[in-house]
């Protein structure tokens, strides 16, 4: 529910944000129509400041007063007085009123305008306009307003702006609950347990977002690297078995002599024409070839095991140590000559030792099917710089690897593009699938490495299998020891 926090964190924001906007525009909004609303008094006080002042000329100060008490009747919102200026008691506003320029163009300049609060606690905004009288004391029109409707306004404004800012959290919230359990949360459940389990090696069902979004794109391609990962764990397992099935044929042989010695020794003791110290040799031998045969068979059903891949610090010796003991029996079946060259101090890598034992078995038995008439097996291990093969940025570091070099015809030129291609062989029917070198290729890359080939037609094909080189220091120097 983290992303689901975070989406109500930020809708919550977004949400202060455009209420602070919203309150910002509306105060903008009350200052115009107040300057408006007093624009308006200043107008209507200098149309009464005109039209009295002309009026007291031609009819007198009486007319003009009850003139001004009949617009005053007339409107209830303000209140219009005829008032003398020697009545004002407050000193500062009549020194004001007696300062208006009368000839001034600007209106603000012919109205002196104040704001009081009344005893009831309201806010009144008095507006005088002074007349121009000849023969008379000075007097002014007074123009009163109260702000009660304008502050119950704004009152009002600013409750309906914290019920929507209220009701804007809420919905905001509900829905990041929403989006946080139903749109992301789940899906992203979904995915982090896909994920986990390509990582474990395990296969998960197929993920089905019907969204349309991104998360939906990325369950299309975690279902397309799982469908991916499932059919090489697939190919890597049928040519695992098709390699079993070939090295069968020499362990057969192989154990075809030791299971005889023991049938005939058996038959010995069981007949009892083998008693005494004689039974006992004849158990003891029973005893010892059984044992030399158990490891070997063990070594098959471990390789053809499918398993998960189980990443540690390996020794390419041992790796291709093993894996020669694999394949011994098809190597005197067909006479072939196996030379190592393995360096003394351990090469280490981080990988699954079966699989690169798959790679060495597949990369020999290769070889071995390239050299009919017998011939010579070269398995080398190493470290150097592959050049640019692996495209990595760290490529002039000394990479660990594998050649295995035979003295077959060699790759034809126009097939090296083709020989990690899957089913792609140029052996005749029944002697290969085209699978090897293709298993051969997805396991290194699973493994970051790269496999290369170089090949002089007539003279024999050399394949260099790089890994990624062990940074851990101190894990080095403990096995090496």
């Amino acid at each position: 529910m983290k992303l689901a926090a975070k989406l109500l964190l930020s809708l919550v924001g977004l949400a202060l944000v455009a209420i602070a906007v919203t309150g910002w525009v509306e105060h903008q909004r009350r200052a115009e129509l107040l300057a408006l609303d007093i624009d308006q008094d200043q107008r209507v006080g200098h149309v009464l400041q005109e039209s009295i002042s002309a009026l007291c000329e031609d009819a007198g100060v009486d007319v003009c007063q009850r003139l001004v008490e009949s617009i005053n009747q007339a409107t209830p919102r303000r209140s219009i007085q005829w008032v003398w200026v020697r009545d004002i008691p407050d000193a500062q506003l009549r020194h004001d009123i007696e300062a208006v320029d009368m000839n001034a163009h600007d209106l603000g300049r012919r109205v002196v305008w104040r704001t009081r609060r009344e005893d009831q606690g309201t806010d009144v905004r008095y507006l005088y306009a002074p007349l121009r009288l000849v023969g008379s004391p000075p007097a002014v029109i007074e123009i009163s307003e109260s702000l009660a409707p304008h502050d119950a306004f704004i009152r009002r404004s600013d409750v309906h702006a914290a019920a929507l800012g209220v009701v804007v959290l809420f919905l905001g919230s509900a829905l990041a609950v929403i989006l946080g359990v139903l749109v992301v949360g789940r899906p992203v459940r979904l995915l982090s347990e896909s994920v986990r389990a390509l990582g474990e090696g395990r296969h998960m069902p197929p993920i089905v977002l019907r969204s349309g979004d991104e998360l939906a794109d990325l369950a299309n391609e975690l279902n397309n690297v799982g469908a991916r990962l499932a059919a090489r764990e697939r190919l890597q397992h049928a040519d695992r078995l098709r390699t079993i099935g070939q090295l069968a044929s020499g362990v057969a042989h192989e154990l075809g002599t030791p299971l005889s010695v023991i049938g005939v020794r058996a038959r010995l003791i069981a007949t009892g024409e083998a008693t005494g110290n004689e039974a006992v040799e004849n158990a003891r031998v029973i005893l010892d070839t059984s044992s030399r045969m158990t490891p070997r068979v063990r070594q098959l059903l471990d390789y053809s095991r499918r398993q998960g891949a189980q990443m540690e610090l390996v020794d390419l010796r041992q790796v291709v140590n093993g894996s020669l003991a694999m394949v011994e029996p098809l190597v005197d079946k067909h006479g072939v000559q196996v030379e190592t060259q393995l360096p003394e101090r351990p090469v280490l890598v981080c990988a699954d030792q079966t699989q690169l034992q798959q790679v060495v078995i597949n990369m020999a038995v290769n070889g071995i099917q390239a050299m009919p008439r017998g011939g010579r097996l070269r398995i080398e291990v190493g470290q150097g710089r592959p050049g640019g093969s692996l495209g990595r940025a760290d490529a002039h570091a000394d990479f660990p690897w594998i050649r295995v070099t035979d003295d077959g015809p060699g790759v034809a030129p126009e097939h090296l593009d083709q020989v990690f291609d899957p089913f792609f062989t140029t052996k005749p029917v029944g002697e290969g699938t085209g699978l090897g070198l293709a298993v051969v290729h997805a396991i290194v890359q699973e493994h970051g490495g790269s496999v290369t080939v170089s090949n002089e037609p007539g003279h024999g094909a050399s394949f260099t299998v790089f890994l990624p080189p062990v940074r851990e220091q101190p894990a080095l120097e403990r096995l090496a020891s």
